[in-house]
């Protein structure tokens, strides 16, 4: 997993998981993280605002390739072809690893529903081919397409970006070597403002070789570049730029664009 990741991942956990689960060494609970995450934005749970009774006919829009049902009175529409791919069924999905067992390239992707019906436990699809799918209400509601949901689910899974300006210069924010390298609350607001802001200038970190390459272990792996496993800046009599100097080093991003 790489620290991208890992970013958006604390966000997700100030609205999961409990405090006790903040506190948890990130890099070795990457996977408890990511189940907690799952379970929220993907389990077929039942969501109480979604009433049983309150489903009209389902149907399907030949002219958008769409299922078209009404959940608690709002029309929803859910393509064909995602609906296929995102089957419930034993034979498509495992449900403790929350993954598809079948993929895109072993059925049609023009695969049409030969037919729908509400049942008691949701809508249900039957495929050309004869495959049946079934839907739980809630489960629907949970994945709507509208714009209003895709947005809030956008939300959930990333941090807000903070667009700034010279007005930062008056509160650039910080953080302390220190409280990041031992406390894991530390850690997590360092790289929520990281996400957040893009920087975050690193206060009292021990001058001498290693801490940036322990800093960067306290988050993840590492993600190789031109520059290889690692680059000491040392002052040098034939200077090929500004780092090999005893002049100050300014903010800058190196070259590791060259590689991305």
């Amino acid at each position: 997993m790489n620290s991208r990741t890992l970013l958006r991942l604390s966000h997700k956990l100030r609205s999961c998981a409990t405090p006790s689960k903040l506190l948890l060494n990130i890099k070795n609970t990457e996977q408890l993280f990511l189940n907690t995450i799952v379970h929220r934005t993907l389990s077929t749970v039942s969501d109480p605002h979604v009433l049983k009774g309150s489903t009209a006919s389902p149907w399907l829009d030949v002219s958008t390739r769409r299922l078209v049902v009404s959940l608690s009175g709002v029309e929803e529409q859910f393509p064909w072809v995602w609906l296929r791919d995102s089957c419930q069924c034993n034979h498509c999905f495992e449900p403790i690893s929350q993954s598809r067992m079948i993929n895109l390239t072993e059925w049609d992707l023009n695969v049409k529903p030969a037919s729908v019906q509400a049942v008691s436990s949701g809508v249900e699809i039957t495929w050309e081919d004869g495959h049946v799918s079934v839907y739980g209400l809630d489960w629907l509601a949970s994945r709507s397409f509208r714009l209003e949901k895709r947005e809030e689910f956008r939300r959930n899974m990333s941090m807000p970006q903070h667009l700034w300006g010279r007005e930062l210069m008056e509160d650039v924010p910080t953080a302390d070597y220190n409280h990041i390298m031992e406390d894991d609350q530390a850690l997590l607001s360092w790289l929520e403002n990281l996400d957040k802001y893009g920087f975050v200038l690193v206060r009292n970190v021990p001058v001498r070789e290693g801490p940036v390459p322990a800093l960067q272990e306290r988050v993840a792996f590492e993600k190789m570049t031109h520059y290889g496993p690692g680059y000491t800046v040392v002052v040098r009599a034939d200077p090929a730029n500004i780092s090999h100097t005893h002049h100050r080093i300014f903010f800058h991003t190196d070259l590791t664009y060259y590689d991305y």
